[in-house]
């Protein structure tokens, strides 16, 4: 609920700088310096709350145990990926970089 509060007091914040910026009345300026403030006081706090919202992802929330949980890297029932190496194409077989080498270096 915070990011998205978050997001849309990011989205104000640009509307009040980029668009409003040339009608400036008192008003605007003011709620303009505290969008901002907030949008770079509660930095951390987003980057944490998009963290562990994304942890949660990769847990079934109706899981008893370990075996009923998804598959080590994946999320969303066990059908999406989640490995930035295997969206890269990045084998993750070590023996297939052994055998290159070995290959390689005949």
């Amino acid at each position: 609920m915070f990011d998205l509060f978050y997001i849309m007091v990011l989205a104000k914040t640009f509307e009040l700088i980029v668009y409003k910026a040339k009608e400036a009345n008192v008003l605007d300026v003011v709620s303009a310096v505290i969008h901002a403030f907030l949008s770079i006081f509660f930095v951390p706090t987003f980057y944490v709350n998009s963290l562990i919202f994304l942890k949660e992802l990769t847990m079934n929330q109706e899981a008893w145990n370990s075996e009923e949980d998804y598959p080590a890297g994946y999320a969303l029932n066990g059908w999406f990926n989640i490995d930035i190496l295997y969206w890269l194409g990045i084998e993750e077989d070590t023996e297939y970089y052994k055998d290159n080498i070995k290959q390689y270096t005949r």
